[in-house]
């Protein structure tokens, strides 16, 4: 129970993330709905008591779908960047490729779904635009598609337990005072020669008295085969986040793991063997 609590802990923020994604989504797929009703209804009464709309005012309607577009584009958007600032806190554990597609890009998936139908009836006959109006909706809805879809699109998508999700859980779960970084921001971590560790506090006393002691960003001790977050200044992370981070790089760091293993390890005792 306390290791479940403990995860809950890890990956706080996640869930809320993702559920004002969803809420946000269902919404612009609501306000599809609406528009493609407009569309289709014969109701004419509808039309018309819209707020300030009237018999007098042909361009009433045209408004109308442009408020509800752009309304769509934003909840998509906004969507999409929660659901990626959620997924580098959680990322998809799915090994299954076609999964953590979607997963990764449902953004994306969203926006296709909350624009295209609107787009493919705006393409067909409609009485109740002019053809200028149609054009101006379909030009829109195309530029608004393009710009959800770019805005959308997560270029660099997280693993378990890469350099992205480890160093989001380390800023959720320590201070700034807690921290060293580099000019570009990045997290600044330690490691040692014969060492698999890395660790946030250069003087702590594993590695304090090292003179093997090299320091780097999250991605480059991960590239050099420190995937293992130390037993105490990454406490936290390491306790909860072990099944994730477990075997994420052994393909990749294979002849690096051999590397160390066959060094000789001078002082265990100075050096980090954690």
């Amino acid at each position: 129970m306390a290791e479940k609590e403990g995860k809950k802990n890890l990956y706080k923020g996640a869930g809320g993330l993702r559920i004002g994604s969803v809420i946000l989504w269902i919404l612009a797929i609501a306000a599809e709905v609406f528009a493609i009703y407009l569309l289709l209804t014969t109701n004419e009464e509808v039309i018309f008591k819209l707020a300030g709309s009237n018999y007098n005012d042909t361009n009433a309607l045209l408004y109308w779908f442009i408020g509800i577009l752009v309304f769509d584009a934003i909840c998509c958007i906004v969507a999409a960047l929660l659901w990626k600032k959620a997924n580098r806190i959680k990322p998809s554990k799915s090994k299954n490729k076609f999964v953590k597609l979607v997963w990764d890009q449902l953004g994306v998936i969203m926006c296709l779904v909350a624009f295209i139908p609107i787009g493919i009836l705006l393409l067909r006959n409609n009485d109740k635009l002019s053809p200028k109006a149609k054009k101006i909706l379909v030009a829109v809805v195309a530029i608004l598609l393009v710009g959800s879809v770019s805005a959308s699109i997560d270029y660099n998508p997280v693993e378990p337990g890469d350099a992205q999700n480890l160093e989001t859980l380390i800023e959720r779960h320590y201070s700034e005072e807690e921290l060293t970084r580099d000019e570009n921001g990045n997290i600044v971590v330690w490691w040692t020669k014969y060492g698999k560790s890395f660790h946030l506090d250069e003087n702590g006393y594993h590695i304090a008295d090292s003179a093997t002691k090299t320091s780097g960003t999250l991605k480059e001790a991960i590239e050099a085969g420190r995937t293992d977050p130390c037993d105490y200044c990454v406490a936290e992370i390491k306790d909860l986040n072990k099944e994730d981070i477990e075997g994420i790089y052994e393909e990749d760091l294979e002849g690096a793991e051999e590397s160390l293993d066959a060094e000789p390890v001078e002082d265990e005792s100075l050096d980090d063997a954690a």
